[in-house]
């Protein structure tokens, strides 16, 4: 398998000289101001990212096609079209199979062009869609910084991308035809840019929502994405959540900035009652981790820190209810993301509250299950 493609669309055949279209040339000004990596002056690679078949003995590599971003003797990271980093192993741990190696080989981007962008996306297709939206071609990750399911863009966006990145590489013959044949998709009635503003909007929103997970991105970063949401993305109907994410991570920076770090020695010298306001304060860095769709974040899961906030609290047990009770309705943003079904196909994320994480040790402390 080298490229898990999904249109199935019927498209109106475009010329193969590249016409001016001044529409495609501001829209990819648009995009390119975006600020989303850009694979441009990386290395293009055919890469192994899993294997198919039970057993070793009949296991065969699975091949993709991304952007080298580095390498050492151990692993090496490589760059996917909808803006993601695989990060894979050269070897397989020890105490795993040998199908856990991973590896990568040049490969000639006008080639891949030639022999596997124009026969899968610039031919006559079938015409009848899947209502659900299908993970990302180039994109392989089923967990992203814990979250079941990376960010990916739907038919359009994915069209324009592959419209963008192959004007980027000098393509640009097929990158008008990709920007025509997404132009062609059928669709709302609406102008081609307010579309796209709707598709890239909510897949930002996507990557921002997810990356509340990684604790390696701090709230100013999170915020200096949010921030700017409203102008880039003036036709999403994500702006409201993005411009209320945004209200509230620049509280919470204010507080952050106001407030001192104590150790958890010196909140223990507390008096019982600010200690548990010490750790509700604390519940903003709150990591917990959904471990399937059907379920929810569980913020005093068993295989969590057992120093984290949420157990603090829980340790203080009736003593914490007061200031617990009084968070119930706190807005504040944990760095927990809980996800809904079919978590692979739509946009069912959410960053879960300080008051999300105060109900549930609340309801621990009272024994309901």
């Amino acid at each position: 398998m080298i490229i898990r493609g999904w249109f199935a669309f019927a498209m109106i055949a475009v010329a193969t000289a590249a016409p001016e279209r001044p529409e495609m040339i501001a829209d990819f000004a648009w995009f390119s101001s975006l600020g989303l990596p850009d694979a441009n002056g990386l290395k293009f690679v055919h890469y192994t990212y899993g294997w198919s078949g039970g057993r070793a003995e009949t296991a065969k590599p699975m091949w993709n096609y991304g952007w080298l971003v580095d390498e050492n003797e151990n692993d090496f990271s490589v760059r996917t079209v909808d803006f993601g980093i695989e990060k894979l192993n050269r070897k397989g741990r020890a105490e795993k199979h040998a199908w856990d190696d991973h590896s990568f080989e040049p490969a000639d981007f006008q080639q891949y062009l030639e022999e596997e962008l124009k026969p899968r996306y610039l031919t006559e297709h079938t015409v009848g869609q899947p209502e659900r939206e299908p993970k990302t071609v180039l994109s392989t990750a089923d967990v992203h910084h814990g979250v079941r399911g990376r960010p990916h863009l739907g038919r359009l966006g994915q069209l324009f991308t592959l419209s963008w990145i192959c004007s980027r590489q000098g393509a640009d013959e097929i990158a008008d035809r990709l920007y025509g044949a997404a132009q062609n998709l059928p669709g709302a009635k609406l102008p081609f840019h307010q579309k796209l503003e709707a598709e890239i909007g909510k897949f930002e929103i996507w990557r921002i929502t997810v990356d509340f997970g990684d604790l390696s991105i701090t709230r100013r970063q999170l915020f200096s994405r949010l921030e700017p949401f409203a102008q880039q993305f003036p036709a999403s109907p994500e702006v409201t959540r993005a411009t209320e994410m945004a209200d509230e991570l620049k509280k919470m920076i204010a507080e952050d900035d106001a407030h001192p770090v104590l150790t958890k020695e010196q909140i223990g010298a507390l008096p019982t009652a600010e200690q548990a306001k010490e750790w509700i304060f604390q519940l903003r860095d709150e990591y917990a981790v959904q471990t399937d769709e059907s379920g929810s974040v569980h913020f005093l899961r068993p295989s969590n820190h057992r120093d984290s906030p949420a157990h603090q609290l829980q340790v203080l047990g009736e003593a914490a209810v007061p200031a617990l009770t009084a968070a119930l309705d706190d807005q504040r943003l944990t760095r927990s993301v809980h996800y809904g079904r079919d978590w692979d196909f739509v946009f069912s994320y959410e960053v879960l509250r300080v008051g999300d994480a105060a109900h549930q040790i609340l309801r621990e402390i009272h024994g309901v299950n």
